[in-house]
């Protein structure tokens, strides 16, 4: 009789814990799928911008080159495998226009974080039972995570399958099929971005070291390094040959990757990292809650000398910091691998924490799950944002009136977060050239009669625009923006324009 209680309980428990994961990743899905509308937007628009940018040179978007920002240069910030695919996945779609990039961005970014949710589930479980629901809830509930992975930006994919691979690797990796699936996802990661799995390598190395396994699975270990090297070094060669660098290796300025010692010294440098903690959580005083929690934490496990379940995770959340320093320092989204390392170590210490508290009082212990359910739902819709929904809408409307145009002419002199560089063309989804405001205002007519389309921002507007507002097909004013588009259909324009 207790046997068979015991095991209907279980049944019971594990009902409820699917249900709540559900629930869980549900909220997120449709949180991340509900911007597909948005396109760039939100925090590092200007990396979006590049990665779209690349997304729709593959498909000939506009008659962009493949590998080409919308200003016409090269570029080459991460392997454009993602790119690729998007690409691909636009033309499974059939959605007419630059909407349908975006939607196959956004969907293969769920497909991605699916995939990281299901690797960090079943790590989180070989390392410490229970911990799976906990890191779920925190990475589904986190702004960092629900932002970066409804926009287009690669390192999604290169984390989600970086953690897939040490999610293979931990524990029994048997098997020529699991390994070859571990190397495969390890090897696409580090080709993609390096520095991402360079986070995660550090730490499943760190924690087989501390767990005496390097004598008795060595030849894995050998083989994982080997592969995770030689992946990451094939994008330099590539790169350098690409952008035809005259750098010794790199192809771009080493310390752009590295940093200096100052800037590690720095205490801007310290307050940022604890910073991208805190604002990774929903809001920032849970986050510095949950940070000074681990931080506790990991301390007492260095005094019991529990080694395994600390250093490896230190190593690995202070190596992206230390080793990238002037990237992380600069770029938010490459604190997704070690803010992922954060996460893993907090969900096994409120599992730890929830087994204090049992046993519960019945009727409370049988819906825990829910209730878990139930607050990741609260903070998804309540918590801290960093996307786009709030900002204007005027460049997602005038992309759809650009889409016959090839180039287009921008011209502006904000110095702003929607005004740096390639950033305009992300938000248009069209190729330009751009000029200041004087030089428009000066050749007024010569740069009217050269482009059939013209971009203006300022919150002053363009009095060359409005005297040619009775020419245009189109002629529009918001957001501090100016549209202007020929009436002519045989406007007269610089080849390619």
């Amino acid at each position: 009789m207790n046997r068979c209680q015991t095991r209907e309980d279980s049944q019971a428990g594990h009902s409820m814990l699917l249900s709540a994961v559900f629930l869980i990743v549900l909220i997120a899905s449709c949180a991340i799928s509900s911007s597909a509308y948005l396109g760039v937007n939100g925090n590092m628009v200007w990396r979006q911008s590049d990665s779209i940018a690349q997304i729709l040179s593959f498909s000939g978007w506009k008659g962009l080159s493949p590998m080409d920002d919308f200003l016409g240069r090269p570029s080459w910030y991460a392997t454009p495998v993602y790119e690729l695919i998007v690409s691909a996945a636009a033309g499974i779609t059939r959605i007419s226009g630059p909407q349908g990039f975006l939607t196959a961005a956004v969907f293969t970014d769920l497909a991605c974080f699916w995939l990281l949710l299901f690797s960090g589930y079943r790590l989180a479980e070989k390392i410490s039972d229970g911990s799976g629901l906990w890191l779920i809830f925190l990475l589904s509930v986190s702004p960092l995570y629900l932002h970066y992975y409804s926009v287009p930006i690669p390192d999604t994919m290169a984390l989600a399958l970086s953690v897939t691979a040490v999610s293979l690797l931990t524990g029994e990796c048997r098997g020529i099929l699991r390994q070859s699936a571990a190397l495969l996802a390890l090897s696409v990661a580090c080709f993609i971005k390096s520095p991402v799995p360079f986070v995660l390598m550090v730490f499943f190395l760190s924690r087989e070291l501390l767990l005496g396994h390097l004598i008795s699975r060595r030849k894995l270990l050998i083989t994982v390094s080997l592969v995770a090297l030689l992946s990451a070094l094939l994008p330099e060669y590539l790169r350098n040959h690409f952008l035809r660098s005259s750098g010794a290796f790199f192809a771009q300025d080493p310390e752009w990757y590295f940093g200096t010692l100052d800037d590690r010294l720095s205490a801007r440098f310290w307050k940022t990292m604890v910073n991208r903690v805190t604002k990774a959580a929903p809001f920032r005083g849970v986050g510095g809650f949950l940070a000074i929690s681990s931080a506790a934490a990991f301390i007492w496990c260095v005094l019991k000398r529990r080694l395994s379940a600390s250093i490896p995770f230190a190593a690995a959340f202070l190596s992206g910091w230390l080793v990238f320093a002037n990237v992380f320092f600069l770029h938010d989204y490459y604190s997704l691998p070690t803010n992922f390392i954060f996460f893993l170590g907090t969900a096994i210490c409120l599992r730890a924490a929830a087994r204090r508290l049992q046993p519960l009082p019945e009727r409370i212990g049988k819906f825990w799950p829910y209730a878990v359910g139930l607050l990741a739902v609260i903070l998804t819709i309540s918590g801290n944002s960093i996307n786009g929904r709030r900002e204007g809408d005027f460049p997602r409307a005038a992309s759809w009136f650009l889409r016959d145009t090839d180039v287009m002419l921008y011209s502006s002199d904000i110095v702003g977060y929607f005004d740096d560089a390639i950033v305009p063309g992300g938000l248009f989804l069209t190729p330009l050239r751009r000029i200041s405001r004087q030089e428009l205002e000066s050749g007024c007519g010569r740069y009217l009669a050269g482009y059939r389309a013209v971009v203006v921002h300022d919150a002053k507007g363009s009095e060359c625009l409005r005297q040619a507002a009775a020419e245009a097909s189109v002629f529009a004013e918001d957001d501090g923006y100016v549209l202007w588009i020929s009436g002519n259909d045989n406007h007269g324009r610089p080849s390619g324009k």
